[in-house]
């Protein structure tokens, strides 16, 4: 297993608070604190092991105070101590001052975990209720699941806003409620909140919980904890079957269910453990398998599409999904049958309840939509167990049918910001990565991503079909016209995102307060300047709901001063495109001349809160100088996709101490650049090389990789090479042509693009010489699988413009499909033809119409000549294979 560190501000699973007021003692065990046997017997365990921890403190007078209501600013002081969080930004309410105890804990917990209300107000000696520490606690250790409240006799004195934090930490054993009684509104003692965060931590342990036996030879373990940055693999397990290891496999189902697949048969009885090894050490689960016995079997409504091969019709046991070759593997034999001839031309039974292609289009026909029914049965030992018939829907695949929704993603964004002198701010945020709006907001909803009926993954409705449509749960908070939610009223709100009969809700809570600068980082913690030298920093915005702030007018930069009080640097709003929709915004720090020291350079607030800052030292640089060839990245990805499309490239001078001095001009130097294969990129100036900026810092580009070229796109070259998608480690070499030095620097390239991996050439297909054949594609070649979607999913062809043997594939990503681009679309292969022998001839092309159809062109003098046509995915010279082949002989 591997956890990638991606600088999670919230989640700690080390804990160090402290339970305090004003003023604390450290104590060195639970045995000193004065009050500790007046802790609750339920608490004691979750008290000691953080007090024992070095996590909770006594107050001024050793005591724990184990039943004294614990206020929110209590609350945000221990939750800043548990997850070591920064006292970083300013949520600017009005009665929290620099002077108070609590004042860098909120700054560190704000907006994270604590918000205030509406009138600016922390509230900081308010007594914390336990849905609002359901909220913090699942928002701090990041926790997932829901279980249902409809259990406690009071869950609905919950707060709306407050329902789903409550499920989750219900879900997690973070709350278990008093007896019926979930209590919502209830205040929270020092003991009771101790406990929580003792089980919030254990929850958030990612760890094996469960194991069962779905068959004989599946198991299905599911995990608890944060998951969130974990990859599990086969190595994070043990599997022993009655004391004895055996081997499997690893299939994940979601993020916290997975499927073990053994290597041997359990047997009755058979006693089965998992072991979680590396991040999920020290868990374990067990289980003992007995084969099921099925009491209730039902068949499934689903819809199926017309022209889909290997779709399958569902069946449930016992109220779980399972399928054919499970229950065979406890010994069932299942039987479908159907009202109509669904599983061939004349079979309306089936032991595998796969569908028949051909068939469903044959019952579609005309129509755009028609049904039948089925029933499904089991049996063993003589016992035959019967559904109940469903429906299902054959639909024509052209009508996109929707199968399931899975995101929703909202941005653009029309602000409602105010700046400190009570003028309005207004910008665009790019993405909205939270839930809250303030009224008078729009946002827009930009992409709906949905598994379509006919297999797609991953299509975007908005950019495809646009086949969407919204409720609002309440007018009075929000509205939606078009693509567009308007935020009109205080309240929490659902929109229902709708494509035919399927949907997904996502929620938003309408706030009143307007965006106020919060938060801010800076791209650069520290800087080594010699006199004179300027950097650029990138410093990034954040508004007290964590969303992109998108003015500067509050920012103001505080230049850093040595130990004699005198200025150091000079800053100013230069150095880059600033991106307000992104809250990113350039400033350029530069090194005064003629003195020497260390600061600080702050970015603070217009009312004097610190936001960020950047250590600075300023030296003279030594007569003697290096240079160093640096990267601002060191990967770019062959996915038009990816935002990792280009590196730039400088070549900086440093003095003997690590001053840094300037970046040398590349216009005077030889710059060589070789890719994974070790091919160079020709072409290399300031005037070709793609994006090339001022003073001769370039910029290398995916396009340059894939076209082996500094230009963008070779002049009369419309697509890629098949083999120029090398991945692996490339190489750039900057060479001073005076002195001969070589200055070098690896960079890593990749390509998350999907390719071509599957294709069936049809039989029965014939070409005659001197006869044109047109027909569409798909009565020659079907079935061509890609190893994953972009764009709306549907596979294109291209017939090459100056190599007719050629036909390009791709994904378009256009919204209105306007052929292949080179810069955009993703390239998958090509279909291509090659002459094997016979004939007097070698000559066999293909035209297309722009319409799907492709015309085979077979002279006169290709008689009995045979052409061998491969379908061929993208990739580098060793990988760009043919995934499928067949011959053909061209008949007179």
């Amino acid at each position: 297993m591997t956890k990638q560190n991606k600088g999670r501000k919230l989640f700690a699973t080390t804990a160090t608070a402290a339970l305090v007021a004003s003023a604390i003692v450290p104590v060195a065990s639970a045995a000193e604190l004065n009050d500790f046997d007046s802790v609750a017997s339920w608490a004691k365990d979750a008290v000691k092991s953080l007090v024992d921890s070095g996590a909770v403190q006594g107050d001024n007078n050793g005591n724990f105070n184990p039943t004294k209501e614990l206020t929110r600013a209590q609350g945000a002081e221990i939750l800043a101590k548990v997850l070591d969080l920064k006292a970083e930004g300013t949520e600017d309410y009005s009665d929290v001052t620099s002077s108070n105890w609590f004042y860098d804990a909120v700054r560190a917990t704000s907006p994270e975990l604590f918000i205030g209300n509406e009138k600016g107000e922390f509230n900081p000696n308010d007594n914390l209720t336990r849905q609002e520490a359901a909220k913090v606690l699942v928002n701090a250790f990041e926790l997932s699941g829901s279980e249902s409240l409809d259990s406690f006799r009071d869950a609905s004195k919950a707060g709306k806003w407050a329902i789903n934090y409550l499920e989750t930490a219900v879900a997690n054993g973070v709350i278990n409620g008093k007896g019926s009684l979930l209590a919502p509104t209830d205040t929270i003692t020092n003991q009771e909140f101790a406990t929580m965060v003792k089980r919030a931590q254990d929850a958030a342990v990612p760890a094996v919980t469960a194991v069962s036996a779905t068959n004989t030879t599946d198991l299905k373990v599911t995990l608890g904890g944060n998951l969130k940055d974990v990859t599990v693999t086969a190595e994070d397990f043990e599997v022993t079957v009655d004391g004895t290891k055996v081997s499997f496999t690893v299939e994940k189902v979601s993020e916290k269910e997975y499927t073990l697949k053994l290597s041997s048969a359990l047997v009755a009885g058979a006693k089965v453990e998992v072991v979680g090894l590396k991040d999920l050490d020290g868990s374990k689960a067990s289980t003992t398998y007995s084969p099921i016995s099925i009491t209730s079997v039902d068949a499934v409504a689903t819809t199926v599409v017309d022209n889909k091969d290997g779709q399958t019709l569902k069946i449930k046991a016992n109220g779980v999904e399972t399928t054919p070759a499970e229950l065979a593997a406890q010994g069932y034999t299942v039987s479908f049958v159907a009202s109509k001839n669904v599983f061939g031309a004349a079979a309306s039974t089936s032991t595998t309840g796969e569908l028949d292609e051909a068939q469903l289009a044959t019952l579609l026909s005309s129509a755009k939509q028609t049904d039948f029914t089925y029933r499904v049965s089991v049996q063993k030992d003589n016992v035959v167990v019967t559904s109940k018939s469903a429906d299902v829907l054959i639909i024509d695949a052209d009508q996109t049918a929707v199968s399931e929704i899975k995101t929703v993603d909202l941005g653009d964004v029309a602000a409602v910001g105010v700046n400190n002198n009570a003028t309005s701010a207004s910008y665009t945020i790019d993405t909205l990565t939270g839930n809250k709006l303030v009224v008078g907001e729009t946002v827009d909803v930009e992409g709906v991503v949905a598994t379509l009926a006919d297999g797609r993954n991953d299509i975007d409705l908005i950019a495809t079909t646009g086949n969407v449509s919204y409720e609002s749960s309440d007018v009075r908070i929000a509205t939606v016209s078009g693509n567009t939610i308007t935020a009109k009223g205080v309240g929490t709100v659902t929109i229902k995102v709708k494509s035919g009969n399927i949907s997904k809700d996502i929620t938003l809570q309408i706030v009143e307060a307007p965006r106020k600068l919060s938060l801010a980082t800076v791209s650069k913690s520290s800087l080594n300047l010699a006199h004179g030298a300027a950097v650029p920093v990138l410093v990034t915005l954040k508004d007290q709901y964590g969303e992109t702030f998108g003015s500067k007018t509050d920012l103001v930069p505080v230049e850093a001063k040595n130990t004699a009080n005198t200025a150091i640097t000079t800053t100013t709003a230069a150095g880059g495109t600033d991106d307000a929709t992104n809250g990113e915004f350039y400033y350029t720090i530069t090194a005064a001349t003629g003195v020497t020291g260390a600061g600080k350079v702050e970015f603070n607030h217009a009312n004097s809160a610190k936001l960020a800052s950047t250590s600075v030292t300023v030296g003279a640089a030594a007569s003697t100088t290096t240079f160093k060839l640096e990267l601002n990245k060191n990967t770019i990805n062959l996915n038009p996709a990816s935002t990792d499309s280009k590196i730039t490239l400088t070549l900086n001078e440093y003095g003997a101490s690590g001053q840094y001095v300037g970046a040398a001009d590349l216009d005077d130097y030889t710059v060589e650049i070789f890719d994974a294969n070790g091919t160079p990129i020709s072409n290399i100036t300031g005037a070709n090389l793609e994006g090339a900026v001022d003073n001769g810092i370039y910029e290398l580009t995916r396009h340059n990789l894939i076209a082996e070229n500094a230009n963008a796109v070779v002049a009369g070259t419309t697509y890629p090479s098949i083999s120029n998608f090398e991945t692996g480690t490339g190489l750039i070499k900057v060479t001073d042509t005076v002195s001969g030095d070589v200055y070098s620097a690896n960079f890593t390239i990749t390509d998350s693009a999907p390719t071509v991996n599957s294709a069936t050439f049809l039989d029965g297909f014939e070409i005659k010489s001197g006869v044109n054949v047109t027909a569409p594609l798909s009565t020659f070649l079907t079935k061509v699988g890609t190893t994953a979607t972009a764009g709306d999913g549907i596979v294109r062809y291209e017939v090459d413009g100056t190599d007719a043997n050629l036909v390009h594939m791709y994904y378009e990503t256009a919204n209105t499909p306007d052929g292949y681009d080179y810069g955009t679309d993703v390239y998958l292969g090509r279909l291509e033809t090659n002459f094997v022998s016979g004939g007097s001839s070698a000559v066999l092309d293909f035209t297309t119409d722009g319409s799907g159809n492709v015309t085979f062109d077979a002279t006169a003098d290709t008689t009995n000549a045979t052409f061998q046509f491969d379908v061929v995915k993208r990739g580098a010279a060793t990988t760009a294979s043919s995934v499928v082949k067949k011959n053909i002989v061209v008949k007179p």
